[in-house]
């Protein structure tokens, strides 16, 4: 899929921007966030070394019954989003951009068993065999509305940063956060491998760069392997 990949012509012609007046502003400014955004993911995989990637929590354990209990965290993950291909129609044809890399935090959630709240699926497998994976994907609210300009009715003029957990058996995407794995039988999981967590630390001027997997089946989990 494509990247953002460019972004508005910022250029002058005497003083004056050479996009003044242009009926596709509102489009272009659509992709440019877009295009930031991705700026942004590209620099955090530069300093964490991979994206789906956690920087802080994440921790999953078992709560009551095959519930899950996650600790609040943040990371990063791609999105999926349409932006402008083509300015040959009218209005411009869109594509789905693959943005290299968006902000996720989530809260903590204690007894997460059902898909409710923060959860969108939650389908585990209880044979004893089979991985289900916790997962945490960037998703939008829509936020308060107005009347639309050029069209009728109202639209969500603002929306906010958000996001879902997914419990089944199907492997994360490059679009999910990978919390954990583990089989479950007989009402217990057994917690398998670890999820990536990927730190930078800044101290006294010196960079130092930090990209370790740490093993989540213990508490405090230990490092599994790594470099620095």
């Amino acid at each position: 899929m494509a990247k953002v990949g460019k972004y508005a012509n910022t250029k002058f012609s005497s003083g004056v921007p050479l996009r003044v007046g242009d009926r596709r502003y509102t489009q272009d400014r659509i992709r440019d966030f877009w295009y930031l955004a991705e700026q942004i993911g590209l620099s955090v995989k530069d300093l964490v070394g991979s994206i789906p990637a956690v920087l802080q929590g994440g921790i999953v354990t078992q709560g009551t019954s095959t519930s899950l209990n996650i600790t609040a965290g943040y990371g990063y993950a791609e999105y999926i989003t349409p932006i402008p291909d083509t300015w040959s129609t009218n209005p411009p044809a869109t594509t789905n951009a693959d943005v290299g890399g968006v902000r996720i935090e989530w809260s903590t959630q204690t007894n997460m068993g059902s898909v409710a709240g923060k959860c969108s699926v939650f389908s585990l497998t209880t044979d004893g065999v089979t991985i289900n994976y916790c997962k945490v994907k960037y998703l939008e609210t829509d936020g308060n509305t107005r009347q639309r300009a050029k069209a009728a009715g109202t639209y969500s003029y603002e929306v906010t940063p958000d996001y879902t957990f997914v419990v089944n058996v199907v492997a994360p995407t490059s679009s999910e956060i990978e919390l954990a794995r583990f089989t479950s039988s007989a009402g217990t999981h057994t917690f398998l491998t670890s999820i990536q967590h990927r730190t930078h630390v800044n101290m006294l001027g010196d960079k130092i760069g930090m990209n370790l997997e740490f093993q989540s089946t213990t508490t405090p989990p230990i490092i599994k392997s790594g470099s620095i």
